[in-house]
């Protein structure tokens, strides 16, 4: 309770406070009590709170995530406040749902020890995936793009077994035309395959990608399209 009274104290009082200097074995003793004051906090402050307040709260829940160990992540409720912070990087405040984004690509880059992938990525690639597949189809432009921003910066962290469907929604959205979508697009089958290995990337579906890639290979006079490519 101790942590609990401590940060909301010291984020109302300034809200760029972030809990990184409270030792690890208190933030995973209170995480439970902690991290659910902080999302009841973030539901509070949607509409009605600051800017750099909704910011800090973000941090801060994201500092207390990554500190849990494998057990804490098999607890729904660690789940929840995980997709808390998944549903954010769809906030129509840009400060905001970058801090989000920035939050949730920390969290899947660092697994607990010792699992080499985050407990929470499968559900991430079918957070992603539903949403591209859903924007693409009722033409929702905004959606697209902060979905494709956020896929950009954890593609490389997701499961295996999802990376052939994540890339096949990203194909679909390459048919809809967007050209800054088409950029984004092109931005994380890069950063799939600078990060890529025989593990993620199978020699097949690496040779697929590249087939389906040159049947959107933008006009060359769009130099920041074609660059992207």
């Amino acid at each position: 309770m101790l942590l609990v009274l401590r940060l909301i104290n010291r984020l109302k009082s300034c809200p760029t406070y972030l809990p990184h200097s409270v030792p690890v074995n208190v933030q995973r003793s209170s995480f439970f009590q902690s991290a659910d004051v902080m999302a009841s906090c973030l539901h509070l402050h949607t509409t009605t709170g600051t800017t750099s307040m909704n910011k800090a709260l973000v941090e801060s829940l994201g500092v207390l995530l990554v500190a849990q160990e494998p057990s804490v992540w098999s607890e729904p409720a660690t789940g929840k406040m995980f997709n808390l912070l998944l549903q954010t990087t769809a906030d129509p405040r840009p400060k905001i749902r970058h801090r989000a984004v920035d939050t949730c690509a920390r969290i899947l880059k660092n697994p607990p020890f010792p699992l080499q992938t985050h407990p929470s990525a499968q559900d991430t690639a079918n957070v992603l995936k539903t949403r591209l597949l859903e924007s693409v189809t009722e033409k929702d432009s905004t959606t697209t793009i902060h979905t494709l921003s956020l896929l950009v910066r954890v593609i490389s962290y997701l499961p295996a077994q999802s990376v052939k469907s994540t890339c096949e929604a990203v194909l679909r959205v390459l048919q809809s035309g967007q050209a800054q979508a088409n950029q984004l697009c092109f931005q994380a089958f890069q950063a799939l395959f600078a990060a890529g290995t025989d593990s993620t990337i199978s020699p097949e579906l690496g040779r697929q990608l590249v087939l389906a890639l040159f049947e959107y290979k933008p006009n060359v006079n769009d130099v920041e399209l074609y660059s992207s490519w």
